[in-house]
C-alpha cells in the first residue's frame, strides 16, 4: 500500500470512530479483522457486538445477595 492509500485509510478509520464517539457509542473490539475495505478502498466498521452505549447512568450491581 502507498501513503496515499494509508492516509485515506486512517483518515476513514478516525472519521469512523469520531461519529461512533459522537453517538455514545465505544466499538471496544477495534482490531484488523473488524476492519473491512472494499474495491474502492472504502473502510467501514465491523463487528459491534463488545460496543457499549457511554454517558448513560447504569445501574451497578452487586455480586453479593442482601437479606
Amino acid at each position: 500500500l502507498n501513503f496515499q492509500i494509508v492516509k485515506s485509510l486512517m483518515q476513514q478509520l478516525l472519521c469512523g470512530l469520531a461519529f461512533c464517539h459522537s453517538h455514545n457509542v465505544l466499538h471496544r473490539d477495534l482490531k484488523p479483522q473488524n476492519l473491512l475495505i472494499n474495491t474502492n478502498m472504502q473502510l467501514k466498521l465491523a463487528d459491534f457486538g463488545l460496543a457499549r452505549a457511554f454517558g448513560i447512568p447504569v445501574r451497578c450491581y452487586s455480586a453479593e445477595v442482601c437479606f
